[in-house]
């Protein structure tokens, strides 16, 4: 097993008719963000139906990014931690940290690979099938194989769904906040996030959480009320999309 992680990553997510209130509270302005796109890739099978590989707890995305430091990740998340395999060397592609936002603290392991910044411009026409080896590597589909019992996955057969629109704002240290927080807002027709973050060592997580609400709570928002994570809540609106006829 993971057993206990080195690192906690704390989440707080505003919907999105918080997010110009939450920008401009928290000084994330247009200059300092990096863009970029995002695809999450599914087994979409029926309308209503919950995306099949979330209901496995795992996730596997695209990242496009202007800086040339695309990639692709392969995650497993849940509250259970998961097994490791025994190739695991924790390193920058290979993370293992605690993912918490409000009261829901679960583990999260991860696998990436950089990937060629101009093959995911071409997402949108060729098959992902077609260019499966140049995005996941053997660890990765060793990984996301482990995740699903009774049924062989074949990650050239997932479905990229988006691109995601998304602005990044690196780590920084913000008046009256001890530790440095980092800034994620995610687009999609007329849905959206703007998701706050710290990361710290494990046995600083309980406290700095609650620092991070109280902070937040200082400019006037509330905390509880912003608990759902946004990838949960973008992918399965992303998978109903995918499998609603045109109108």
């Amino acid at each position: 097993m993971g057993g206990l992680p080195d690192q906690v990553e704390i989440k707080i997510s505003f919907g999105l008719d918080e997010v110009p209130r939450a920008l401009a509270a928290f000084e994330l302005d247009d200059d300092s963000a990096m863009e970029g796109e995002i695809w999450f890739c599914e087994l979409v099978e029926s309308p209503g139906a919950k995306p099949t590989l979330l209901g496995h707890d795992l996730i596997v995305r695209l990242r496009q990014r202007p800086d040339h430091k695309s990639d692709s990740t392969v995650k497993r998340r849940g509250k259970q931690a998961p097994t490791l395999p025994a190739w695991w060397e924790p390193d920058d592609d290979c993370k293992y940290e605690g993912d918490w936002a409000g009261t829901s603290h679960q583990l999260s392991a991860s696998v990436s690979k950089k990937v060629d910044h101009d093959i995911l411009s071409r997402l949108s026409d060729r098959p992902l099938w077609a260019m499966a080896d140049k995005l996941f590597n053997d660890h990765q589909r060793d990984f996301a194989q482990a995740a699903i019992t009774g049924q062989v996955l074949d990650l050239g057969s997932v479905r990229p769904l988006g691109p995601i629109h998304a602005r990044t704002w690196k780590a920084e240290r913000r008046t009256g906040h001890a530790e440095p927080i980092a800034a994620e807002q995610w687009s999609v027709d007329d849905r959206g996030f703007l998701e706050l973050s710290v990361r710290v060592d494990y046995p600083e997580a309980q406290g700095a959480q609650g620092r991070f609400t109280e902070f937040v709570r200082s400019h006037h928002f509330d905390p509880d009320a912003l608990q759902k994570t946004k990838t949960a809540a973008i992918l399965s609106y992303l998978a109903g999309r995918a499998v609603t006829p045109a109108q």
